[in-house]
């Protein structure tokens, strides 16, 4: 089982499609709580989701399952508490959601799926602790593109 992660700001759409090409990315599974926002540019939900079909022959879903809680999302970005604080909620809250048990693993078994969300690198961003839970949980392999 193959799960990738990428982020779309500071990149541009034929950048981010490119990569979700050569990676054999066939599942984009958007993994933040509000897909819909101005600033996405290429990446709003309707957008994201035909431009993965037809640029990069992939499915488009959205699962806010995955995604944190906005006060989280704000308390962090307002820096009011550090990114460690961040991870240790998200991983409580992923905990508590019963994620990767609740997840239907056949869509992932069936495709290479990449979680998307907008930071431009894992290291900060919710996506790549998914990522690293499914991992842990399904012995599954990652990739940041």
């Amino acid at each position: 089982m193959e799960i990738a992660t990428i982020g779309f700001t500071q990149s541009t759409a034929e950048h981010f499609f490119e990569r979700l090409r050569a990676a054999g990315v066939r599942r984009v599974l958007d993994v933040r709580i509000h897909n819909t926002s101005q600033l996405a540019g290429f990446a709003k939900a309707g957008d994201l989701a035909y431009f993965a079909r037809v640029i990069a022959g992939a499915f488009y879903e959205h699962d806010t399952r995955l995604s944190p809680t906005a006060e989280m999302v704000s308390t962090y970005r307002a820096g009011r508490q550090p990114w460690e604080w961040f991870e240790a909620q998200f991983v409580d809250l992923m905990k508590a959601r019963d994620i990767p048990t609740i997840l239907d693993r056949r869509p992932f078994e069936d495709r290479k799926t990449v979680l998307v969300c907008s930071e431009p690198g894992p290291e900060r961003c919710h996506r790549r602790l998914v990522a690293e839970l499914l991992q842990e949980a399904w012995e599954a392999e990652v990739e940041h593109l």
